[in-house]
Formats: structure tokens, C-alpha cells, sequence
């Protein structure tokens, strides 16, 4: 594939006929960047917004006004057009660009309400923008161990025009995602919800902005339906992985593994019998206990699950979970090369044919232990198993609650720095066998300012294109948790990496052919699909052409207000309490 074309288009196409079909009685819309700025959670972490961000969304909505004026048309038309994303990623660029220092709070935030976290020395910490429940004695520090993060210039940028409210100039620069192969491997929707996540769903900014005002239940916002709809409808994803989330018992899971398999046969026959969807087997090898004939039924419901539904896309698996954690006590978990759990599910795996592992590192959640989020053994069990192939969700992302990335630290084990420093120590190179998944990860460091904004994330992605390989760095957004992926989609076309970045730290240039192996040629490799087939049937297939009738009569940003889930600290902290923080 080659560089994208640019085609000239008129003003009209700028013109969104789904926005202006709405009924007066309708509830209003927000008016809201097509960007996600905080507050928002994804029911793991908690951000909250500092001074840049609060910038960051002034001015992008006073561009928004005048562009609106300049065009006669309504501010929300013109913040759903392209140049909405385009004035949105200008604005974070012009804040960012400012200063290389975070700016706001570098401290504790907010605390939180009483009886929200415990002292136990288990229990996870609270560090700058997120919110966490606090550990004995804990000081929150940026990497380097200061307060905030050393200048080192201006690393990562967001490609715009000089005018992003002039549609011809947004239209020669921005690159349109509906020519590029999607392949999403970390999405989520829920079938059923126990009086935990049924509050976890209800919370969500989405549920209360689209689904309740239109009389839906929280499961049918977060439902197979919804996640079609946001998926495949309004978003230019190809591929998609479904994956599950860790419970005590398969009755507490919100999507059993067989409902995963369903969904994916459903989706499946909507597209015409072409894989648009990809299933994940959730393991816990120690949801009943770690003895060795519990870890035993858990090895036998793998081979049950494959040969009831004959396809598993790779095996899913949260080392920091287990049943006996609690938020006093979260110390219990396993690791991927223990003897009696995490081995066995090694060997169980590559015997049945699917040596593919997706395992949660990083992004600490409040009762998983600490010392289990670590992917420290995540070389050694690559390198013990050459033959397996392991993803490492969230790229180790925020591990020691260190969410200020710079650029790599010998034998540093927080942040991203912490699966370099285990493939190093372990001698797995880059494009070996280990795969760095960003989930999330893009989501809230792309567009922060309070946690590095694009510095940061020049150094993210130049870190894992260095040392995890640029073949082995794959897409994920964790949605429908944050709405239609489209977003993240769209700002990542338009990111680079500094030329200054690139001498200093020797990290590649983000071309088109790398951004296209990270958004889905990668991870195709890996599961086994071949690009140019699979998008062909996709969209030549039912769902394809329903898609492509949409975009031409209502318009292609119908994503464009789509909220993330939960957007207040209270709800957060009330939603962990009630769960005695289980995941969400």
C-alpha cells in the first residue's frame, strides 16, 4: 500500500445530515471536542483534568465558534467534522508545544472519599492525574523520581494544518482511516450485569448521554448490539478481537467465554461468513484455587471451549487477579513461568494448537497485585517458549503507578520502561516473540498534557518500536468502554514522532507503512489473517455495504459525541466500594 490520496471535497460534504435529522425533543448533545479530554475512567484508572487540559478544550471549542461563524453552521457540525478533529488536535499541539514540563497537578489529587481505599501495604497507589486507593507512606513521583518531568523538548506532535477550520487544507493533510486495514484486538461488551456492574454500566457517561434518554437498559448500551453499532457501524475497524474480564465464577462474569465464541458466529454470519470478529478464551488458572487439580479445570475448560467452538483467537489471562483479593488484602496472583498455574496454562495452550497468549501488565486496578501487574516475567517466559507468542496488554503502561513517560532507564521497572527491562534481562530482542498492545495505553497518553501529552507518547511508542520491534507493536482501544474507537483511530494517523526525538533516542520515524503495521498488519500476522482478503469480503459484505449506505446518507462522524465511561471521581470511588474493587 501506498501513500493515501488526497481528494479535494466540497464545503457540503462537511454537512452532517445525521446531526440535522434530530428531533427537537431529542436530548441535547454535548458540546465536546471529538477528542477525549478527562474526567474519564475506563473502570481501572481514574483521570482527572489539570489546567492544560482545561486549555487544551477552551480553546478548541473557541475555534470551534468562530469556524462555525466562518461557515454558517452549527458549532457541534462543525466539531463533527473533520476539522473538528482537526482544530481539536491543533489545540493539543499548541498547549503541548508550550512547555515539556507537566503542567498542573503534580501531586496527590483529589482525595478520596472516606473509606474509599485502605493503608494495606498490598492495596495500589494514587499518583499525579489518577486516581488510585493510597498506599501507607506513598509519594507520588514522576519518573527520574521529581515532581515533574525534565524538559527535554518538544517530542511528539500531532500532524494538522496551520488552519484547521480551512476544509481544503484539513482535507490535504488529514489521512482518511477508511483506506487502512483496522485490526482492534483489545474491544469489550457485556451479555449480562450482577448488581456490580449493573452500577459499573449505569455510570458510564455513555449510558447517560445516548442510551437512557432513548429508553435503553445499560446492558443493551453495552450489549452486542451497541457494540456492532459502535464497532463496525461508526467506526473504520475491519477486525476485532472480543475478550472477556476476569470473575469468582462463570455466573459473576458479565461475558462467559461461551458468549464470546456466540458473538463471534453471530457478528460472523452479519458479515457474511468473513472473520470480522475474533474470539479471546478467557483463563484464570486460579479463579478456584491454585492446587493442582483446580488449576487442572481450568486446562480442561480450554480444551472444552476449542472443541465446542472449534476457533479460539488466543488465549486471555490477568495474572493479578484472583478471588481472594480484597482491598485490604490484593497480594495474591500468579506469575506466567510458576510452576504449579502459570506454566501449566503455557504448555495447555501450545498443545492445543493456539500459542497465542494476550496477558494484562500494567494499569494497575485496584485490588490485583501490584507485584503480579509487573511484566517482569514476561522474558523469561518467552524466552523459555520460542515456539508461543505472548501480547503484553496495555504495554506495562502505568506499573508502579508511574504514568510519566520518558525515554528508556536501564533497569527502570515502572511504566513502559518495565517490559523493556524484562525482555532485556531475559535476551528477547525486538521482533521476537513478544508483542506490545496499546489498549488504552494511546487513549491516555496521546492527548494528556498533565501526564506528558504527545512528548509522552513519542516516547511510549518510540520505546516499544525500539526495543519490542516495529512488527511486534499492535492496536487496541478497550472499547466500546470509551464509545467508537474512531477517535483514537483517527488521531493516531495523524501523530509523529519528532526529528529531534528520532537523533536523540534513536526512535523510528512514524511513516504511513509503520502506523499501518501497528494499526492492524501486525496483529493480523499473529492471528493468522490475511489483510487484503479479509477487507475485500468485509466490505463487499452485508455489514460492509450498511456501513457504506450510512456514511453516504447520514454522514461518517456520526461517533463524533461519543462519550468514555465514567467521568466523576464519586462515581469511581462508589462504584469500587461497592464491588470491594473488583474489576471492572
Amino acid at each position: 500500500m501506498g501513500e493515501q490520496r488526497v481528494e479535494r471535497v466540497p464545503m457540503s460534504q462537511f454537512r452532517l445530515p445525521w446531526l440535522r435529522r434530530r428531533k427537537k425533543t431529542d436530548v441535547e448533545l454535548p458540546l465536546k471536542p471529538p477528542i477525549h479530554l478527562s474526567p474519564f475512567s475506563n473502570g481501572e484508572v481514574f483521570f482527572t483534568p489539570g489546567p492544560a487540559e482545561r486549555r487544551i478544550r477552551r480553546l478548541i471549542l473557541e475555534k470551534a465558534e468562530a469556524g462555525a461563524k466562518r461557515h454558517g453552521i452549527d458549532r457541534r457540525e462543525f466539531l463533527a467534522s473533520s476539522m473538528g478533529m482537526a482544530t481539536s488536535l491543533w489545540a493539543v499541539n499548541v498547549v503541548s508545544g508550550c512547555s515539556s514540563s507537566v503542567e498542573g497537578n503534580r501531586g496527590m489529587p483529589p482525595n478520596p472519599p472516606a473509606g474509599a481505599g485502605s493503608g494495606g501495604s498490598g492495596s495500589a497507589s494514587m499518583i499525579g492525574p489518577v486516581e488510585r486507593p493510597p498506599s501507607a507512606g506513598f509519594a507520588p513521583q514522576a519518573a527520574g523520581g521529581s515532581t515533574g518531568v525534565p524538559s527535554e523538548g518538544v517530542g511528539g506532535f500531532f500532524r494538522v494544518p496551520a488552519d484547521p477550520t480551512d476544509p481544503e487544507q484539513v482535507c490535504e493533510t488529514l489521512l482518511d482511516a477508511g483506506q487502512e486495514f483496522v485490526f482492534d484486538i483489545q474491544t469489550h461488551h457485556v451479555n449480562r450485569a450482577d448488581t456490580f456492574y449493573e452500577s459499573f454500566l449505569r455510570n458510564q457517561a455513555q449510558y447517560a448521554t445516548f442510551c437512557g434518554p432513548r429508553g435503553m437498559s445499560s446492558l443493551d448500551c453495552f450489549g452486542r448490539n451497541e457494540y456492532v453499532r459502535l464497532m463496525f457501524l461508526e467506526s473504520d475497524t475491519t477486525v476485532a478481537v472480543l475478550s472477556g474480564l476476569p470473575a469468582s465464577t462463570e455466573a459473576d462474569n458479565p461475558l462467559t467465554n461461551d458468549e464470546i465464541a456466540q458473538s463471534r458466529e453471530a457478528i460472523n454470519l452479519l458479515a457474511d461468513g468473513t472473520e470480522r470478529l475474533v474470539n479471546h478464551h478467557m483463563v484464570l488458572p486460579n479463579q478456584a484455587g491454585t492446587t493442582a487439580g483446580a488449576v487442572q479445570a481450568q486446562l480442561d475448560a480450554m480444551q472444552r471451549v476449542l472443541e465446542t467452538h472449534g476457533r479460539i483467537g488466543a488465549w486471555k489471562c490477568y495474572p493479578a487477579w484472583s478471588p481472594t483479593n480484597t482491598e485490604a488484602v490484593a497480594n495474591d496472583g500468579w506469575f506466567l513461568d510458576d510452576p504449579a498455574v502459570g506454566v501449566p496454562f503455557i504448555e495447555q495452550g501450545i498443545a492445543l494448537g493456539v500459542p497465542l497468549f494476550c496477558i494484562h501488565k500494567g494499569l494497575p486496578i485496584p485490588a490485583f497485585s501490584t507485584q503480579h501487574l509487573d511484566p517482569a516475567d514476561v522474558g523469561r517466559i518467552a524466552k523459555r517458549y520460542p515456539e508461543a507468542n505472548f501480547v503484553v496488554y496495555h504495554s506495562g503502561y502505568g506499573n508502579g503507578n508511574n504514568y510519566f513517560e520518558q525515554a528508556y532507564r536501564t533497569g527502570n521497572r515502572s511504566g513502559t520502561d518495565s517490559l523493556v527491562t524484562s525482555l532485556i534481562e531475559a535476551g528477547v530482542g525486538p521482533n521476537e516473540n513478544v508483542y506490545a498492545e496499546l489498549g488504552t495505553t494511546w487513549q491516555l497518553v496521546s492527548t494528556n498534557p498533565l501526564i506528558g501529552g504527545p512528548t509522552a507518547a513519542a516516547h511510549v511508542l518510540g520505546k516499544l518500536l525500539k526495543y519490542v520491534g516495529p512488527d511486534n507493536v499492535v492496536w487496541g482501544t478497550d472499547s466500546i468502554w470509551y464509545g467508537s474507537p474512531q477517535s483514537q483511530i483517527e488521531s493516531f494517523l495523524q501523530f509523529e514522532i519528532s526529528e529531534a526525538f528520532q537523533q536523540q533516542f534513536g526512535y523510528p520515524a512514524l511513516t504511513l507503512e509503520l502506523k499501518r503495521k501497528i494499526l492492524g498488519l501486525n496483529a493480523a500476522r499473529i492471528y493468522g489473517v490475511d489483510p487484503a482478503a479479509a477487507r475485500c469480503r468485509i466490505e463487499n459484505s452485508e455489514l460492509g455495504m450498511l456501513k457504506r449506505q450510512l456514511d453516504h446518507e447520514l454522514g461518517r462522524r456520526r461517533w463524533a459525541f461519543h462519550e468514555p465511561m465514567l467521568q466523576r471521581p464519586e462515581d469511581y470511588w462508589r462504584l469500587h466500594r461497592q464491588s470491594a474493587f473488583k474489576p471492572g
